[in-house]
Parts: C-alpha cells; structure tokens; sequence
C-alpha cells in the first residue's frame, strides 16, 4: 500500500508549479541562466508525469 505525506505535494500541484516555472524561465533574457531554468521546469514536467505513473488513484 502506498502511503500519502501531509506535507507530499498532490500531482495536480506539481502541474502548476511547472506552468509557474515555465513562465518564469520564459521572462527571462537567453543565456545560460533561462536555459538552465527551463531544463529544472522540464525535470519537474517529468517527475511529476513519473508520480502520477507510479502511484495509484486514490479511492
């Protein structure tokens, strides 16, 4: 059985902090520093897809 934290953030939180960081990333002037930012948005875009793939619904 797959136990929940009260403070483990839920998938659809994830999601947003994504499209939060996404947007973020994207003000910012090409360099290294937006690169560098996109590539973390997009590590969390696929940790998030890995939680919602490996864990099951709640019922």
């Amino acid at each position: 059985m797959i136990r929940r934290w009260k403070d483990e953030p839920a998938a659809h939180d994830w999601d947003a902090r994504v499209k939060q960081l996404l947007a973020e990333a994207r003000e910012l002037p090409n360099g290294p520093e937006r690169s560098e930012a996109l590539k973390k948005a997009e590590q969390l875009r696929i940790a998030a897809d890995m939680k919602r793939l490996f864990t099951k619904p709640r019922e």
